[in-house]
């Protein structure tokens, strides 16, 4: 029974794709993460109970020891590891295996993934077992695409209307609308039109096409393992489906996963013609596999004409390799290479370890490339992530993060090579064929190219684990001898209920005080009109600011920090201001987060609008610090700089603003126009 109920768990897990936690934030993440935490955990605590109470445990063991026998599963465990261990030697040890609500990754996270990994292996040891997971995780594929399409729908009664911002008439959603609106207005995505990109329950269309590059090899799997009894009407079926996973990827306009899934077709066409001895069957994979590599590169080649940009989603056909080059020029794939840049450059300076997972955002503002802004043109985003695994990985893990990674799908091509050259006998019957190495190999290919410009969320991270699981499964030689019965002693047994205390302990810390955390403050900030004074509005939100979670503190007050900064200028007492500034800015300087650029600018702007009400110079001080702060950290980050500027322009500390100005010019000289007007238009208003 409790093997069961540990592969139930796992079977449900692939539904969380599906969860879209509207009362928490970041909806389409905490949800996810939370649910996939708990039933890891939940799976594993059923393990352990069956290794103690239940018979047939010592099939179970054999299975760990199998797997523990294959190199992929030690090049696992040694980047887990590092992973880990860069986190407590990185900048900040506790964020780094905590991480916050709009990731959700870090120590902690990895971890969860490779119980999830070992579970799997473990559990999963016939073949149905996996054609019900892939199956579950096609109906999963197919419902996203479904809450996709009627997050869109809502949008075609909305009511609009049109308000004034920045002199500018902007067209706005008023909460309203007819049938339409009314039935699908609790699902979250965007509206339908020329620049729509299909983001289903994921969230990010980035992600969508790389989780269905998963989802396409597992329709494939199952499609190999049924072509000895397919009739037509069930070939159909799969040809539908396939064509209905490649619309929804299409239309997700990720460049990166389209590159993937042409490197992968191309690798697995050329391991294919290298195993088979078929030479017909050859001549026409490698034919197909053309026709579609010729067609994509027409396509990228005449990207800019007219007919091709007619074409719904041909964003996914606008690469350039000129620009990828260049770096800090406009477009995505420019912005990728400065914050390739930016890794690198930390990296040099921590080339072991990193510094550490969940950092890059301290990593970008203190190694700040100044060809990402262009002044007059405003900070487009705050980067926490070099969108890149290979740069990711290096800038959070080091050299040996990054090695200890490329190691697994190093492992994995040796295992397979093992399997193509000596017919080694799997747990799935008889070697397999030259077709399911091939799409193994052409899917490893396809991950590591898109990962190229993408990183890794867990709609990734799952299926990559499955991915990885699946292979020891069909590739890996089963156990030999003969299994001797598990009778479990007392340090069997002291072991199992260590695990599992910390199996529910992983639950409570991991999934359940994030997860209340989250939810305490949307419904704080629900709430927020109903407050009418400032001892209403702090018992309203100590509910939320108060709450232990090893995850969110950083979030809760940062997005906190935006109320404040919107009722501050309008209080006219000076003792209820400053009691609502010092309300958020002790949780915004708290430990750690003292060190964030952004906190201390929050911080800095809080005095200037205190200062600016009544005009304590104590105010102005203040600012003066946080803003030196944040330069400190950022060193040649726009935001400080430009700060102090205004700052010291608006006190009359000319030779300071000057010496300021200067500097800026000196990053940026196509900004000394824009900062003589700002100097002008300062100077009259002072007049």
């Amino acid at each position: 029974m409790f093997f069961r109920l540990a592969k139930l768990c796992l079977f449900i897990i692939p539904f969380t794709v599906l969860v879209v936690s509207t009362g928490t934030l970041f909806p389409f993440i905490v949800g996810k993460y939370v649910l996939f935490r708990a039933l890891t955990f939940l799976s594993a605590g059923f393990f352990l109970l069956g290794l103690m109470f239940e018979s047939g445990a010592e099939v179970y063991l054999a299975e760990l020891k199998r797997l523990f026998r294959s190199p992929v599963v030690w090049a696992l465990t040694a980047f887990v590891f590092i992973f880990v261990l860069a986190g407590f030697t990185g900048m900040r040890p506790s964020f780094s295996f905590w991480s916050n609500f709009e990731r959700g990754e870090g120590g902690f996270q990895m971890i969860t993934l490779y119980v999830f990994f070992l579970m799997l292996a473990a559990l999963f040891r016939e073949r149905a077992d996996w054609k019900r997971l892939f199956w579950l995780t096609i109906i999963v594929a197919v419902l996203m695409g479904v809450y996709g399409f009627c997050a869109g729908l809502k949008y075609l009664d909305a009511e609009r209307t049109i308000v004034m911002q920045n002199g500018e008439e902007i067209t706005q959603f008023t909460g309203e609308g007819g049938p339409w609106f009314n039935t699908f207005r609790m699902f979250v995505g965007p509206e339908f039109g020329p620049t729509y990109r299909f983001q289903g329950s994921i969230g990010n269309p980035a992600y969508v096409a790389g989780y269905l590059l998963f989802v396409l090899f597992y329709m494939s799997m199952l499609f190999l393992w049924a072509r000895g009894w397919l009739d037509k009407r069930k070939a159909a079926g799969f040809g539908l489906l396939g064509v209905y996973l490649l619309a929804m990827f299409y239309s997700a306009g990720t460049r990166g996963a389209f590159l993937g899934l042409l490197s992968g077709l191309f690798v697995g066409a050329v391991v294919f013609a290298f195993l088979t001895k078929d030479v017909r069957r050859r001549r026409v994979i490698f034919a197909a596999v053309a026709v579609v590599i010729v067609l994509a590169g027409l396509m990228v080649t005449f990207r800019g004409t007219p007919l091709v940009k007619a074409i719904p989603g041909s964003r996914i056909f606008d690469i350039s390799l000129e620009r990828l080059v260049q770096g800090g020029q406009e477009g995505t794939f420019g912005t990728r290479t400065v914050m390739w840049s930016i890794a690198w450059r930390a990296w040099q300076e921590r080339p072991l370890l990193g510094y550490g997972p969940e950092n890059f955002i301290w990593v970008f503002d203190r190694f700040f490339d100044t060809r990402y802004y262009h002044p007059g043109q405003g900070f487009s985003a705050w980067f926490d992530r070099a969108h890149s695994i290979i740069f990711d990985y290096l800038a959070a893990t080091g050299i040996l993060g990054l090695l200890s990674f490329l190691s697994i799908f190093a492992a994995l091509g040796l295992l397979l090579f093992r399997a193509a050259r000596g017919n080694i006998p799997s747990a799935d019957g008889p070697s397999p064929g030259p077709v399911f190495l091939a799409f193994v190999a052409g899917l490893a290919a396809a991950y590591l190219v898109q990962g190229i410009v993408l990183f890794d969320v867990l709609t990734i991270y799952v299926n990559l684990f499955i991915f990885l699981a699946f292979a020891l499964y069909l590739f890996l030689p089963p156990a030999e001898g003969r299994l001797k019965e598990f009778r479990p002693g007392a340090p069997a047994f002291i072991a199992g209920f260590g695990g599992l205390v910390f199996a529910l302990a992983a639950i409570y810390a991991g999934a359940i005080l994030p997860y209340v955390k989250a939810s305490r403050f949307i419904g704080a900030e629900a709430r927020i009109n109903s407050v009418r004074n400032l001892q209403e509005f702090e018992d309203n939100f100590d509910h939320a600011l108060k709450y232990y979670s090893p995850v969110g503190d950083e979030e809760v007050s940062k997005f906190l920090s935006n109320d404040v900064m919107g009722i501050l200028p309008r209080i006219d007492s000076e003792v209820a201001a400053r009691e609502l500034a010092r309300y958020i800015e002790e949780p915004l300087l708290a430990g750690h987060l003292q060190n964030d650029v952004r906190h201390q600018i929050i911080v800095a702007q809080l005095h200037v609008i205190l200062w600016h009400n009544f005009k304590d110079e104590s105010d102005f001080q203040a600012s003066e610090r946080a803003f030196l702060k944040a330069r400190e950290l950022g060193p040649t980050l726009p935001q400080p700089l430009e700060g102090l500027h205004a700052l010291y322009l608006l006190h009359g500390d000319n030779d300071k603003a000057m010496t300021i100005r200067e500097h800026l010019i000196s990053l940026w000289p196509e900004q000394k126009a824009l900062l003589e007007s700002v100097t002008t238009s300062t100077a009259t208003s002072s007049e």
